[in-house]
C-alpha cells in the first residue's frame, strides 16, 4: 500500500510538471474579464505566438464588432502594442455607445467571413465564447494613484520551456472600473523603448517583463531600464504618467 501511495504521487507530480512545461502555441484573452460593462467600455485583446496575426490584423483582414441578434455595433481599432516575447495586443472602442440591459456577444471574423468567430477556435487557454451585458451607469471619472507605484521584488526562475524574468512595481490603484496598466520601458543604454498594457495581479503588484513562453518585455536585452505607467479603465478613462520615470535593473540572469 505504501509503494502504490508513492507511486501515485510521483505520477501525479510529473503530470504538474507536464502541464508546467508546456507553452500554447496560441492563444487569444479577452479584458474586462467580468461578464458586465458599462456602454461606454473598452476591450483589449491580447494574442501570443500563432494567433498574433488576428490581433495584427484587426481593422484590415480580420474585423471584432458586438453582436445582440441582429444589431452590430463593429469595435474600432484605438490603439495597437507589440510585446517583445511572442505578444501583440489591440485597444478596441465601439464605434457606438451600447444598450443598457442588452447582452452582447464580441465576435472576430476574417475579411469576408459571412460566419464564424475566430475565438471559438484560436484559444489555447479554453475561451470558447465572449459575452457582455451591459449595466446602468457611466463610468467618467479617471483612475488615479492610491500610492505611487515602487519596485517591490525581481526573479530569475528557470522553467520547463525557459525563464520567467520579472521586475515587480507596486501597483495601489483607485477606480471604479478594472484597470490597466500600460507600461513604458526604455533601456538606458540604447534608449530604445516598448510599451505594453498589464493587468495588476490580485496582491497589488505589476510585474514588468516575461513569463516562460511569452511577455511584454525582454529585459534580457539590457541591464538597466526605466519605465512609468499610465493608467487605462475598462470605460476609456485614462491616467496619465507625470511624475520621473522609475530606474531599474533586471535581474541577475543564469550564464
Amino acid at each position: 500500500m505504501y509503494m502504490k501511495r508513492i507511486l501515485i504521487y510521483l505520477i501525479a507530480l510529473s503530470l504538474v510538471h507536464t502541464v508546467q512545461a508546456k507553452c500554447y502555441t496560441s492563444g487569444l484573452r479577452v479584458w474586462p474579464s467580468s461578464k458586465t460593462v458599462k456602454s461606454n467600455t473598452v476591450f483589449v485583446i491580447d494574442a501570443w505566438a500563432n494567433s498574433q496575426p488576428i490581433v495584427s490584423g484587426l481593422g484590415s483582414t480580420y474585423h471584432a464588432f458586438l453582436q445582440a441578434g441582429s444589431a452590430r455595433i463593429p469595435l474600432v481599432v484605438k490603439e495597437k502594442l507589440v510585446g517583445q516575447y511572442a505578444m501583440t495586443q489591440a485597444v478596441l472602442q465601439p464605434s457606438r455607445a451600447l444598450e443598457v440591459g442588452t447582452q452582447y456577444e464580441l465576435i472576430i471574423r476574417g475579411e469576408g467571413a459571412k460566419t464564424g468567430n475566430v475565438i471559438e477556435y484560436a484559444n489555447g487557454m479554453g475561451i470558447t465564447r465572449v459575452f457582455y451585458t451591459v449595466e446602468p451607469g457611466l463610468d467618467e471619472t479617471p483612475p488615479t494613484w492610491k500610492t505611487l507605484p515602487q519596485e517591490k521584488s525581481k526573479q530569475y526562475i528557470e522553467m520547463g520551456c525557459g525563464p520567467e524574468v520579472v521586475v515587480d512595481f507596486s501597483a495601489n490603484i483607485l477606480d471604479q472600473s478594472a484597470c490597466l496598466i500600460k507600461a513604458t520601458v526604455k533601456d538606458l543604454a540604447s534608449g530604445k523603448t516598448s510599451s505594453y498594457y498589464l493587468q495588476p495581479g490580485t496582491t497589488g503588484l505589476v510585474s514588468v517583463g516575461h513569463g516562460m513562453c511569452v511577455g511584454a518585455f525582454m529585459l534580457e536585452k539590457g541591464t538597466r531600464f526605466s519605465v512609468t505607467f499610465t493608467l487605462l479603465d475598462a470605460s476609456g478613462n485614462t491616467k496619465a504618467w507625470t511624475g520621473k520615470a522609475i530606474e531599474f535593473t533586471r535581474p541577475l540572469v543564469a550564464g
